[in-house]
């Protein structure tokens, strides 16, 4: 017995499907075809359930990828806070990877921050920086021209050998001090003055 599948026009539908079985008794073939009108149709539901099972999938996976960049976004903005050490000083602590989005999140608030605050020496403590990315290292030094512009005074301390491996051949501009830590910018203020 053979079995093949055929769209056949009808009376009530110019395609419908049948399955066919033939069956050879000698020379005599016997053709018989059965109406497959309800395996379609149970076909049919069951590709549109999964697409709606897919559609809503898919949805949830969307809304889950917002939350997630929402939450990522929110974690650069938390990565660089300003603290005022004193009236023209301020220290901005960094974490995380020095990348474009970091500077990015963060470039207004600290500008607008040292701006209202009439600041004039800013202290970037890059020792919570793990990585320095190359588009970071561009990011941060556009950033930082904005502070040369408004006539503030830069200093980068904290940082590690392998950011420093980082810096070969790039530089963060030159209107920023390097120091090596904090003490050492305390003990150059109360020398000088």
């Amino acid at each position: 017995m053979q079995k093949v599948e055929l769209v056949l026009q009808t009376e009530q539908s110019p395609y419908a499907l049948f399955e066919c079985f033939i069956q050879w008794d000698e020379e005599v073939g016997h053709l018989v075809c059965i109406y497959q009108d309800e395996r379609i149709k149970e076909l049919t539901r069951m590709v549109h359930a999964h697409q709606k099972r897919l559609a809503h999938t898919d949805f949830e996976l969307l809304q889950k990828k917002e939350s997630l960049e929402a939450s990522l976004k929110r974690i650069k903005q938390l990565s660089a806070s300003f603290i005022k050490l004193s009236e023209k000083v301020a220290l901005i602590p960094l974490f995380g990877d020095l990348d474009e989005q970091l500077v990015t999140e963060n470039s207004k608030v600290l500008q607008d921050a040292t701006y209202d605050g009439h600041y004039s020496i800013m202290l970037f403590d890059f020792s919570g920086i793990d990585e320095l990315k190359p588009e970071g290292i561009h990011a941060f030094s556009s950033f930082m021209r904005s502070f040369d512009i408004m006539g503030v005074t830069c200093y980068v301390i904290g940082m590690k050998p392998s950011h420093t491996e980082m810096l070969k051949g790039n530089s963060f501009g030159n209107q920023i001090i390097y120091m090596n830590n904090l003490s050492d910018l305390v003990n150059i203020k109360h020398s000088v003055g």
